[in-house]
This record gives structure tokens, sequence and C-alpha cells, in this order.
């Protein structure tokens, strides 16, 4: 006879460890287990295709991070994603988000980064990797959103950030970080203000002030309003094809070159820009986004 409590508890982060860890009879007890909900709904979690490019897409629109590793094998794994990842309180929310799944028996070096053992494992990571927040088993839809909700959350962080930009205002690295916060509560304008006073100090390192370059014309293009879009477009320009002509972050700054090229009506200048991003990084996010609006386009 199978005892109740060897059976993984829905709503209360049942999960799935690897085979060989697994008694027999929680093996067989999930035979007995059935699949609440119906998968049929039209929300649908939109999946990055791999994890480089959603970090590349997260660092560039300045957003969290949701990763899924799962398994094969795992079989809380595929009532989260029947369950939980169809619920549409949940897709709206993962809609701020950069979504992605990690097969751990096959990016293994991606799951030993983030020390993942059991599954489901969901970790939240902040735009430059770091870890924000981890769970583990499987989550309801309604155990889930607050969840998402509170990742989501960027108070605490703004409030301990705005403190130590006051301590040390000369900090470029800190007010560049601090701008980054900001953008990502989608205050872009803040963000733009803080990047004007970092360019306007003396002795920052020539890095953080082409990065700082960058983000505001990004910020600026994301905001909308004035500047007008020429200025932002030209503004762009000028930081593709002279200041960050050999930076690391080109590929980014073509993009959103092309973006602006194509809300300003330069239509031909839009395509040869996202044709060139396609060639330069054609395994990245942004050559992903290139295809799509060049497909989009007609062209």
């Amino acid at each position: 006879m199978i005892d109740s409590r060897d059976v993984p508890q829905v709503g209360r982060g049942a999960g799935c460890v690897p085979p060989t860890r697994i008694i027999a009879g929680v093996l067989s007890s999930l035979f007995l287990v059935g699949v609440v909900g119906s998968a049929a709904s039209a929300a649908e979690v939109r999946w990055a295709s791999a994890f480089p490019t959603a970090m590349e897409q997260a660092r560039s629109e300045q957003k969290y991070v949701m990763v899924d590793f799962f398994t094969s094998w795992c079989h809380w794994c595929k009532v989260l994603d029947q369950k939980t990842y169809n619920d549409v309180r949940v897709t709206a929310l993962t809609d701020r988000m950069v979504s992605v799944k990690i097969n751990a028996e096959i990016d293994k070096s991606v799951a030993a980064t983030y020390a993942v053992r059991v599954y489901p494992t969901i970790v939240f990571l902040n735009p430059d990797g770091s870890l924000r927040r981890r769970i583990t088993g499987f989550q309801p839809p309604e155990v889930f959103s607050p969840i998402l909700e509170d990742v989501l959350k960027s108070d605490t962080e703004l409030f301990a950030i705005s403190r130590q930009v006051g301590a040390a205002p000369r900090d470029g690295l800190l007010r560049l970080d601090y701008s980054r916060v900001l953008a990502r509560t989608g205050d872009f304008r803040g963000a733009t203000a803080q990047l004007d006073t970092l360019l306007s100090l003396d002795g920052i390192r020539e890095e953080t002030r082409l990065n700082a370059e960058l983000d505001r014309w990004i910020c600026l293009l994301r905001s909308g309003g004035e500047p007008r879009t020429s200025e932002v477009r030209k503004g762009l320009e000028t930081w593709v094809k002279k200041r960050g002509k050999h930076h690391d972050r080109r590929a980014e700054g073509l993009y959103f070159l092309a973006l602006a090229e194509e809300r300003d009506g330069k239509k031909k200048d839009a395509r040869r820009g996202y044709l060139e991003i396609m060639k330069f990084r054609p395994a990245s996010w942004f050559a992903e986004e290139a295809r799509i609006r060049l497909a989009a386009a007609g062209t």
C-alpha cells in the first residue's frame, strides 16, 4: 500500500528528483496522480529560443529573466506546462519578463551554474545573470502569480540604490546601475536623467561612458516623445558608426538604430540594418528579432 505522505502534494512545491533518487513507492504513485485542469487555453508563455539569447534580450531590454529547468521524465514539469503556464494571469505577468526553458540533462552547465538538482526548478535572474529568487516544484496559477508579482517589484531595490547614489554621487558605475533599475520599472525618463548626470561628470572611464551613451539613446527611443525620433536615430547612428564601432554592444546598437529608422519612416535603411545584424551576429537575439521584423514587413 502506498503511504499518502509519499505522494507529492499539488500546490506545496511538488517536484521531481532524478530517477536514481526516487524510491519505488514514489515512482509508482506518480501514475496515480491525475493532471489537474485543462490545457485548453489561448494563453501561453513566450519562451526564448535559448539561454544565451534570453540573457542578451534581458540585458538589452533591462528585464528580469524566468528560467524553467525541466527534464523529459519530470511529471510535475508537465503539469506546470499544462496548468500554470496556460493561465492568463501568469502569461500576462511573464510578458514583462524574458522567459526561457532549460532541459537540465542537455544544458548541464547552465543547470550546474544555478545548482539545480530538483525538477521543476524555476530561477528568476537579474539582467546580469545574478540570482533574484528560486522556487522548486509545481506551483498552481493562484500561487505562482503572486510570486511573479513579487519578483517584478523593484521598490526595495530602487530605494537601496538611490541611497547609495546619494552617498557616492560621482560613482559612474553606480549611477549606471541606478539608471538600469529605473529602466526595468519602465521609468525611461528617470533613467535618462541619471545617464545625463553621469555623462556630465569628469573622470568617468571610457567604457562606462560608452555604455551610458548607448543606454541613453535606447531609453529615449523606448520612452517616445521628446526628443524627436530623427534626433535619436542620428545619435544611435553616431554611436554605431563611430563611438561604438568596435564595441561588444555594437549588434545591440545596430538593432535599436534599425528600430529608430523604421519608426522614422526610413524603411530601406532599417532593412539594411536588420540584414547587417543577421550577418554580423547571426546566432544572437538581435538577429532573431531582425528576422521577425523583416518577415512582418514582407521583405
